[in-house]
């Protein structure tokens, strides 16, 4: 027992673990220019609900229709949830040329207007197809929830083309598709006439 023992503690004598690299999303440029002024409308982005496979360390990639890989030694620097909503929160504002663009917990004092809602479908990694592909569903409402302005299903797809273990490729990949759906609820956002303030 003892020597099988120390022939298994001897595969780690003397060596050293490989590095894990860490990514997080990205938002726009800050020198982006917005779609269009949002006039004085104030936007809530809800907390982004995310399959739980996906909200890990590890980075998640599709390897198969059905089947998923995940690296330990490729992992986000964050929360791949808060990740995706701090930047789509960012993305937002940049689109609309607004500060007052908020993400929960609410933490900046000003009332919204709006409230955007998202739910998270599928955000596929798939080298395997050269593409990341995002699909969500979301909704804007008003604060309270009681007015539904717009429920919406879409899906955002860029691509991927630099290989399976390329995880800076497909951290960018992904924070541009996060980008996309931030430019399609500006657009929905400016759409709408702002509600009364009685």
């Amino acid at each position: 027992m003892l020597g099988l023992a120390l022939l298994l503690g001897g595969c780690s004598i003397g060596g050293k673990s490989k590095p894990a690299n860490f990514y997080v999303l990205t938002g726009l440029p800050e020198d982006t220019q917005p779609i269009a002024q949002a006039g004085n409308a104030t936007v809530g982005i809800g907390q982004v609900k995310i399959p739980n496979f996906l909200d890990r360390p590890q980075i998640v990639t599709l390897v198969a229709a059905n089947q998923i890989a995940l690296s330990e030694f490729d992992r986000w620097g964050e929360s791949f949830q808060a990740g995706v909503t701090r930047v789509l929160r960012e993305d937002v504002a940049i689109y609309l040329g607004s500060n007052e663009v908020a993400a929960f917990p609410w933490l900046q004092p000003f009332p919204k207007d709006f409230v955007v809602h998202v739910v998270v479908l599928a955000f596929e990694a798939a080298p395997y197809r050269d593409e990341v592909l995002l699909r969500v569903m979301y909704r804007i409402t008003d604060p309270k929830q009681t007015t539904t302005y717009l429920v919406k299903e879409s899906q955002f797809s860029q691509p991927l083309t630099t290989g399976a273990s390329d995880y800076a490729a497909i951290a960018d990949a992904m924070s541009t598709a996060v980008a996309a759906l931030a430019k399609e609820i500006a657009q929905e956002v400016t759409a709408l006439p702002l509600p009364s303030k009685n």
